[in-house]
């Protein structure tokens, strides 16, 4: 079979499915790039679909990469920040940003703070600002691009990172058809009085937008102290309207968890 295969011209078919048995073993999927031109233009979409997860080799590296076709004026900005706008490629084989097919926002942003803290020349520390201008630029760069997410995880927890949510939410609500394939949702959403409407907002955007969602996980922390049954009522209705919209629908974890503090 496998034979017969090759000599009607089915080996790049042969040479993904190989591929897609290892597509989690980033080692592999390296050497695998330095075979030959095939195997390379067959694995590199694969070794780039997560760039942000803890599997990724944490040189950061890729962001310089997605941001290699920056305007003069964003590379000028970003050298008055200390990032030197010589860390920049001018050219890049491949549209790398394309090939995203999982995103996290806590993984976005921890990848943007590690990043900066490597290659930043200035005696300042970042602001917060500076961190959200990367990452906005970011998001940007990959909506720009078309990606089609297949996974998203998105977390909203401690006060000093809501701006962050409010960014990706600002990003995915002009921009629609960003969310509309996703098939994994993961939410890990801290529930507080201060943020309880950006939540039921973006739920009800989510449930809006998303019908094709297979597998479903979402954790919502409660603050013993400061939470009341409004806050329960304002997430719940929106995430089971979601629920409800979803067309196929296989897995689905759902955890409501009572904290002390947070």
């Amino acid at each position: 079979m496998a034979c017969s295969q090759i000599f009607s011209g089915d080996l790049p078919e042969l040479v993904y499915e190989i591929l897609h048995h290892i597509q989690n073993d980033i080692s592999t999927l390296h050497s695998c790039i330095l075979i030959n031109r095939a195997w390379c233009r067959l694995a590199i979409p694969l070794l780039w679909k997560d760039p942000f997860s803890s599997k990724f080799p944490k040189n950061y590296s890729f962001i310089e990469i997605y941001l290699h076709n920056l305007s003069e004026e964003s590379k000028s900005l970003l050298n008055d920040y200390g990032i030197n706008r010589h860390l920049f490629p001018s050219n890049i084989l491949f549209n790398y940003i394309s090939f995203i097919k999982c995103l996290c926002t806590r993984n976005i942003r921890c990848s943007v703070e590690r990043w900066i803290a490597a290659v930043n020349t200035s005696t300042y520390e970042p602001t917060i600002n500076f961190k959200r201008l990367i990452y906005r630029v970011l998001l940007n760069k990959i909506i720009e691009n078309n990606v089609k997410l297949h996974t998203l995880k998105v977390e909203l927890n401690v006060n000093r990172y809501h701006k962050y949510f409010d960014d990706f939410y600002d990003f995915i609500s002009e921009n629609p058809n960003f969310i509309v394939n996703i098939r994994n949702l993961n939410l890990h959403l801290v529930v507080k009085p201060e943020n309880v409407s950006r939540i039921y907002f973006f739920l009800k955007f989510l449930y809006s937008h998303c019908s094709s969602i297979s597998s479903l996980s979402c954790k919502l922390y409660f603050k013993l102290s400061t939470v009341d049954n409004n806050d329960i009522n304002l997430t719940q209705k929106p995430l089971l309207q979601l629920i409800g919209n979803q067309k196929n629908l296989k897995k689905i974890s759902f955890m409501l968890i009572w904290v002390v503090r947070y």
